[in-house]
């Protein structure tokens, strides 16, 4: 019994499919470690209640955006891998309670925090 090169071709894709299904994203960020990274800076709008990440100024891709509260209770968490590496994220506080968050920035291979202390 023989198959045709386009049949032999679809079970591979097939096989090749199912394990990377499988195996879950390529990048997984569960394997980060934080870094003390003193490159950025979150900007704070007192007035708006708004804080400023400038992806320009950073100079890693950055995956994912977090916010923590003094308990290390996990408030916000937004994928950024789709924007584009000169934007500037508005990160809107106004619903958060509390003065005191983390902010953490996400790549691929590390965890870069910040600490905000907000005068309300």
């Amino acid at each position: 019994m023989s198959f045709s090169p386009k049949v032999i071709y679809t079970i591979l894709f097939l096989i090749y499919s199912s394990v990377v299904i499988a195996s879950g994203p390529v990048h997984s960020i569960e394997k980060s470690e934080e870094v003390v990274y003193d490159k950025w800076t979150p900007y704070y709008d007192f007035e708006e209640n708004l804080v400023f990440i400038d992806f320009e100024a950073l100079d890693f891709n950055l995956l994912e955006i977090k916010v923590y509260d003094a308990y290390q209770n996990l408030l916000f968490s937004d994928r950024v891998d789709d924007l584009p590496f000169n934007s500037i994220y508005e990160l809107d506080i106004t619903g958060f309670e509390g003065t005191h968050f983390s902010v953490q920035l996400l790549s691929h291979t590390a965890i870069y925090p910040a600490e905000l202390q907000l005068m309300r």
